[in-house]
């Protein structure tokens, strides 16, 4: 190999990653337009106009469609919609206290009571006649 291929090929080698350099700094900042700025650099970066443009365009702060820079949320920290959800806090379990059932004398409409009305008057859901809830017979 001759020293004019040996330019030519360190030439390629270092040229082609200053050559695409907007692209590798629109994806390390997780440009959302990533892709165009690539076709950008692909097509017309061989034109300075074109590379400057694409740099310039990868390197300008864009904002999500949430509206929240993404470097800025990453430093942050805030949470973002994709976030799991932190874990619910524990729910108190109380004791529920069973209802006693009654019938009613009047209609025979089954009625349920708590156990702290038994012995009062109540009175009945649906034919609202009121009877005395006697405690059951053991």
């Amino acid at each position: 190999m001759n020293d004019a291929a040996l330019l030519v090929v360190a030439a390629f080698l270092f040229g082609l990653p200053i050559y695409f350099l907007p692209t590798f700094v629109a994806v390390s900042r997780g440009h959302r337009n990533t892709v165009a700025i690539f076709l950008l650099n692909f097509f017309l970066g061989w034109l300075l106009v074109g590379w400057v443009g694409a740099l310039v365009w990868a390197v300008i702060a864009t904002e999500d469609k949430y509206g929240s820079n993404k470097r800025r949320r990453d430093r942050d920290s805030e949470p973002t919609p994709f976030d799991p959800l932190p874990e619910p806090a524990p729910v108190p379990v109380y004791a529920v206290p069973a209802l006693v059932p009654y019938t009613c004398p009047h209609c025979g409409y089954m009625v349920r009571i708590p156990p702290a009305m038994v012995g009062a008057m109540v009175t009945c859901g649906t034919c609202r006649h009121p009877f005395h809830a006697t405690p059951p017979a053991y």
